[in-house]
């Protein structure tokens, strides 16, 4: 979740960096806990193409990196209609 100061948690930013991203969103908090997803944005504000899906979850205080066929898993659930 962003914390009381409206930022991003910064074990979110640390994965955002090391995996070449410069955005964090948080796109939804549920049972699972707060589900942020990572993202390269270009100057002139626009979405670069990085790949793999790549989302965090904070939960309890930890942060989980979920990649791969598991973020494809998660984006399902999260950007699907039901």
């Amino acid at each position: 979740m962003i914390n009381e100061n409206n930022h991003i948690p910064a074990e979110v930013v640390r994965y955002q960096n090391e995996n070449g991203c410069n955005t964090s969103e948080l796109v939804a908090s549920n049972a699972q806990g707060d589900i942020y997803a990572l993202s390269r944005i270009d100057s002139d504000g626009m979405p670069v193409p990085i790949g793999l899906p790549l989302f965090v979850i904070v939960k309890n205080g930890k942060a989980i990196l979920v990649t791969g066929s598991e973020a494809f898993k998660l984006s399902h659930t999260l950007f699907t209609d039901k």
